[in-house]
């Protein structure tokens, strides 16, 4: 696919949510587009201004015509679809990132939780998708399907979505102003590389496919290479916090043997794995946590980078779940889903709402064994 996302799944990072609709028992509403208008408040916040300009870009690539967008007083008599506004009579209260939208003979209303920029924005897409038929193959305008339409053809009906999950997201392969580097560039490939300009715009472009995917949070989320610093804190006062190498040291894991006078070798100490088994690690995690100030309610225990060096020690050994003829690297789930626990039940003695965020890739793409079976047997 074109300009497709790079799509490496990193930790916590899938989409999934639930929706409900229920269609009122009323005939087809024809909508004519030189006759309706996009209303925001007056006071509208930024978040519901770009849903409402969401809205309208669409409407323009399916009917032709250019809709208004602004108050109430402004606008033109005819159909109206308001934005960011709540339907007449409904004062229930919104979760968090809840999506909602209304359709009637009358007028529309899409509107949703706006406290992280979503609620309202994501109201317009799941209308776009539900009643205009839009998808989003890929990011930018390339990526996006619709059918000509004019007049509109709606359905009366509403609608209620709310994501299940804290977070929902795909790691991207792009950054805003972070360009790529020409210097770095394979002269081959010269050609296809974007320029600055084309790197913002597909960036932008990028950023609202996943919005328009639903992906988003509201929870801080902390995550990422948690104990790159640990080797410099820690090798010479607690050598026993990390894993025990093929090597048999307890350090960074060298590709070649070590020579005595280089135990160390080629290894990186910033990638050092840690000894999972350990309660001192865990104890020493929630620590850190605590002098930091408990700035977020979730705790990385997510593992230094590369795919080998982990600690092969006894206890940590009885913590994994392999299979016969499994390579040690294959799965390893079970051991940090351990860890992770672990930190989660001595962090909630201090904050009954903390947490703990793994890794689910590479030796932990798999699902846990052991600890699923044990949940079974309990059920």
């Amino acid at each position: 696919m074109c300009d497709a996302i790079l799509m490496r799944i990193a930790s916590i990072v899938v989409a999934a949510a639930v929706g409900s609709a229920a269609a009122f028992a009323q005939a087809g509403i024809t909508v004519q587009p030189e006759q309706c208008s996009i209303v925001i408040a007056e006071d509208a916040e930024e978040a519901q201004i770009d849903a409402a300009e969401t809205l309208r870009q669409h409407l323009a690539l399916i009917t032709g015509a250019e809709i208004a967008i602004g108050p109430a007083d402004e606008a033109a008599e005819g159909y109206r679809f308001h934005v960011g506004i709540a339907a007449p009579g409904d004062d229930r209260p919104l979760a968090e990132e809840e999506a909602r939208w209304l359709v009637t003979p009358e007028a529309a209303w899409l509107y949703g939780d706006d406290e992280d920029d979503t609620g309202s924005l994501f109201a317009a897409c799941a209308f776009l998708e539900d009643q205009l038929g839009v998808r989003w193959i890929a990011p930018g305008e390339r990526g996006t399907s619709w059918a000509p339409q004019s007049p509109l053809s709606l359905t009366a009906g509403d609608y209620a979505w709310a994501p299940q999950l804290l977070a929902r997201g795909i790691r991207t392969d792009v950054r805003r102003q972070q360009y790529p580097n020409p210097d770095s560039s394979i002269e081959m490939f010269a050609n296809f590389a974007r320029t600055n300009d084309e790197h913002d715009r597909y960036t932008e472009d990028v950023f609202a496919w996943r919005s328009r995917m639903r992906m988003g949070s509201h929870s801080p989320l902390s995550y990422g290479h948690a104990f790159t610093d640990w080797w410099a804190r820690y090798s010479e006062t607690h050598p026993e916090y990390f894993a025990l190498n093929r090597w048999g040291v307890r350090g960074p894991e060298p590709l070649k043997e070590p020579a005595p006078e280089q135990p160390l070798g080629d290894a990186n100490p910033q990638t050092v794995k840690l000894c999972v088994s350990n309660p001192a690690v865990a104890e020493q995690i929630v620590a850190n946590w605590v002098e930091d100030g408990m700035r977020s309610k979730w705790i990385s225990v997510c593992e230094n980078d590369l795919t080998w060096g982990f600690c092969r020690c006894d206890e940590c050994m009885k913590l994994d779940a392999h299979r016969e003829g499994e390579t040690f690297e294959a799965h390893l789930t079970d051991r940090y889903v351990h860890l992770t626990n672990t930190v989660a039940r001595l962090a909630r003695e201090r904050d009954p709402e903390a947490g703990a965020v793994m890794y689910a890739y590479e030796a932990t793409e798999q699902p846990p064994r052991r600890l699923r079976r044990a949940a079974g047997e309990a059920r």
